[in-house]
């Protein structure tokens, strides 16, 4: 999720355990609020690894040894060791070290709402578990977790502190319940040699009855954009030139547009230098990362190509394609003049 989300969850649950011990002054409850914000923040330090490999990063370093729920104990640890060296000793170890924990854990549980998954079994598995029901930023999800701050600030009682974190999670359970009607609806309506149990769905952006869905095949995949009997958001997208007719895109979800989406060109000399290209060593953490890989762009593209390259292959993940917004992840390998295929990058939302 987004770091303001997670802020407030921190903050939250921060407050909600502070209950157990009320704070004794301004300046005690400011501390709950900070050690609760920072903890729900430090899973995300991970960031400053895609300065080292930006692809490696994405593959094998995000959301993995930071996101662990058997580190999670370590990591809350130091984050309480600080805070007790720091405050000279004036607070119980054992509530710095419940607020740190709840801050880290409810990091890791909110980013396995997302599509990109997390490595919650490190360093024994670096399995990724995703639910897929939120995207990184979900506006209507994040508006109810400040609700939910801002009533338990009001209402200190342990009853009602409880009462509140059902908020959240109606939400979810609201989301999971339109997710569940879409496939079933979707499972009437397949591509050829597909079964239900082949279909995958992920959130959209602006509205939780916007939904992709996808059943991978070999060669490519098979994509529906679709809605859960409306298409309406309260958003004036619109007025945004690329995102005009964004909902138009998304059909009803009893009546699917299946559209195929290639991992490389069907024929030719394309084809073959696609494919050779897609299985090139260096580009093996893209192969690792990509659930549903599909061809982005064929040919360079200045300036995120070599001068003089003619032979360029982009590919980017299907979960990751919106209406009228550049793919998240996209990158591309060019042929050099000595036949080597070079690894390259598309900066997040560029537009080439």
């Amino acid at each position: 999720m987004d770091p303001i989300t997670h802020g407030i969850v921190g903050a939250a649950l921060a407050r909600s355990v502070s209950v157990i011990r009320p704070p004794q002054n301004h300046s005690e409850s400011h501390l709950w609020w900070q050690l609760g914000v920072l903890a729900a923040l430090i899973p995300d330090l991970d960031y400053l690894l895609f300065w080292v490999d930006p692809l490696a990063f994405l593959a094998y370093w995000h959301r993995s040894f930071t996101h662990s729920l058997f580190l999670a104990p370590l990591w809350s640890l130091t984050i309480a060791a600080a805070a007790y060296l720091l405050t000279a000793h004036r607070y119980p170890f054992v509530l710095l070290w419940l607020v740190a924990t709840a801050g880290v854990l409810s990091h890791c549980f909110l980013d396995a709402l997302t599509p990109f998954g997390t490595q919650w079994f490190q360093p024994f598995s670096d399995v990724r578990v995703s639910a897929n029901l939120l995207l990184v930023v979900d506006g209507y999800f994040t508006l109810i977790l400040l609700v939910c701050l801002w009533l338990i600030v009001k209402h200190r009682s342990c009853k009602s502190v409880l009462l509140v974190w059902f908020l959240p999670v109606a939400y979810l359970l609201v989301v999971v319940g339109i997710k569940q009607q879409i496939r079933q609806e979707l499972s009437q309506q397949l591509p050829s040699n597909t079964t239900p149990s082949d279909i995958r769905l992920f959130p959209q952006p602006f509205s939780p009855l916007l939904w992709q869905a996808i059943t991978h095949k070999a060669q490519g995949n098979w994509r529906a954009r679709v809605f859960y009997r409306t298409n309406f958001i309260p958003l004036p997208l619109d007025a945004t030139q690329r995102l005009s007719g964004f909902t138009t895109t998304y059909q009803p979800s009893h009546s699917p547009d299946w559209q195929w989406k290639p991992l490389w060109p069907n024929t030719g000399k394309d084809n073959a230098l696609a494919k050779a290209a897609w299985h090139q060593p260096n580009f093996a953490p893209f192969r690792d990362f990509a659930q549903y890989p599909v061809l982005y762009h064929l040919g360079p593209l200045p300036p995120h190509s070599p001068a003089g390259s003619s032979t360029c292959f982009w590919f980017s993940d299907l979960r990751y394609h919106w209406p009228g917004i550049p793919p998240a992840f996209r990158f591309g390998l060019c042929q050099q003049h000595n036949g080597q295929w070079q690894t390259h990058r598309l900066p997040y939302l560029s537009i080439p």
